[in-house]
């Protein structure tokens, strides 16, 4: 476990842009791209986004989110 750890840390890296955190992860959408995450500070909480993109990949997958089964 300690050493899955150090290597998802090892490759995460953290990048300021304006007043949000880029997160970037080892981990791999299906077009070999790695994950992004956004984060920012706002009256002592945080607020993370993606901007929709794991949403909107789904949905280029066929997956609806509007299904009467979601």
């Amino acid at each position: 476990m300690d050493q899955h750890v150090d290597w998802r840390r090892s490759r995460t890296t953290l990048r300021q842009i304006t007043d949000w955190i880029e997160i970037t992860t080892p981990d791999l959408d299906r077009h070999k791209d790695y994950l992004q995450i956004y984060a920012r500070r706002q009256n002592g909480n945080y607020i993370l986004t993606d901007d929709v993109y794991i949403l909107d990949e789904l949905e280029l997958s066929g997956c609806k989110r509007d299904s009467p089964k979601r």
